[in-house]
C-alpha cells in the first residue's frame, strides 16, 4: 500500500533517532474507523524497525513493566 507523507515523516524521524541510538515513542489518535495503529507497526517494520504497540488492553498497573519488557526485546518504536 501507498506511503503517506505523514506516515513518510514518521519513518524518516524514526531513521534519525535510530541513527543516534534513541527509542521513539509514537502517540496516535484515531476516530475508531481505522486501526492506525496496525499499520504504523507494519509500514515501520517493514523499514526494518522492532515495534511493539501499547494496546488499551495491557491494565494501566501493568503498563510501566509491559514498556520495561519490550525494551528489553530490543524494540526500536513503541507506538500508543
Amino acid at each position: 500500500f501507498e506511503v503517506t507523507p505523514k506516515e513518510r515523516e514518521l519513518i524518516d524521524i524514526c531513521k534519525e533517532e535510530k541513527a543516534q541510538g534513541r527509542k521513539v515513542l509514537a502517540y496516535t489518535v484515531y476516530t475508531g474507523t481505522r486501526d492506525t495503529t496496525s499499520r504504523l507497526k507494519v509500514l515501520l517494520e517493514q523499514e526494518g524497525f522492532r515495534v511493539a504497540v501499547l494496546r488499551a488492553s495491557v491494565d494501566a498497573s501493568r503498563r510501566e513493566d509491559w514498556i520495561a519488557e519490550q525494551l528489553d526485546r530490543g524494540i526500536d518504536v513503541l507506538i500508543t
